[in-house]
């Protein structure tokens, strides 16, 4: 009898591990792990909750595997045109991703997904391949001047210019000395600018110059003043990871509609993404229709 308990127990041992090994999908030959289709679900997963998106978990699965098979096909038709990265790029957008994650978070993501370093750095270099095969197919050459003229005109939304201002800080490291400075202007005795030099020359504060920025750049406290404040007028000081700012504004631009040699580039770019993505589709339509594709 105990032996054939322990029989029975190694037979189901042997099948669990199969199990777990068992690819999320075979494509013509190539497998997709399942801890690689376990990153891609958390990471889509971490961006739905952000959004406050309500999810459903196997429908986003399937969705997720859908893509990661559409990619895989990609990658073997780029394999086959010789499309290559190089270690530097890889390496590149490996530091990106850590940057846009931290390090924790990157380190969490891929132990939640019992995924190696080495195995992630593969992930990366096919997502590299993929994308630089997409690139290839449509270029600007490809573009009319009629094609940029018809978009202009028909598009919904008008391509704008958005609102900017040309703006000074001053920057101070504590709230003290801002608030003095504050209190110094309010007097009157002496205009932002010529206090700002006078700062700058006996090195009290940062002082930048005059350049244009969107209103919007800055932190919502900030951005609605810099939006409401007339020209020649100062607002501050705000505090901020980096001292405490004081800001003037000299002149205005209101939000305008770009002329159609403004939007000319914006609109190429974006007629270039279209192409890309509906020929991208068809390739990809065409090779599912001979594709041995395995889903698990």
């Amino acid at each position: 009898m105990r032996r054939h308990i322990v029989l029975l127990l190694a037979v189901f041992l042997v099948f669990s591990v199969g199990c777990q090994k068992k690819p999320a999908a075979v494509v013509n030959g190539a497998e997709i792990s399942q801890n690689a289709l376990k990153w891609h679900l958390n990471e889509r997963i971490k961006g739905h909750k952000a959004r406050g998106t309500v999810i459903n978990e196997p429908a986003l699965r399937d969705a997720v595997l859908d893509q990661l098979i559409s990619d895989k096909l990609v990658l073997q038709g780029a394999t086959k045109k010789g499309i290559t990265v190089s270690k530097e790029d890889v390496n590149a957008e490996m530091d990106r991703i850590r940057q846009r994650m931290g390090q924790e978070a990157f380190t969490k993501s891929l132990r939640e997904s019992s995924l190696s370093v080495d195995a992630f750095r593969d992930i990366v270099r096919e997502n590299l391949v993929v994308r630089k095969f997409g690139l290839s197919l449509a270029d600007e050459e490809g573009i009319t001047d009629e094609e940029i003229t018809e978009f202009y005109k028909t598009n919904p939304t008008p391509f704008l210019v958005p609102e900017s201002v040309h703006l000074r800080f001053i920057q101070t490291t504590t709230e003290e000395q801002a608030e003095e400075i504050v209190k110094e202007l309010k007097e009157g005795k002496t205009g932002f600018d010529a206090l700002a030099d006078r700062l700058s020359e006996e090195k009290q504060a940062t002082v930048s110059d005059y350049s244009w920025a969107n209103p919007d750049f800055f932190r919502p406290e900030i951005a609605l003043p810099l939006k409401e404040i007339k020209e020649g007028e100062y607002c501050g000081p705000y505090g901020a990871a980096k001292g405490y700012f004081m800001f003037r504004i000299k002149e205005r631009e209101h939000e305008r509609a770009k002329t159609l040699d403004e939007a000319s580039a914006e609109i190429t770019a974006m007629l270039i993404s279209k192409k890309r993505q509906a020929m991208l589709t068809h390739l990809i339509a065409e090779m599912q229709k001979t594709a041995k594709i395995v889903r698990n």
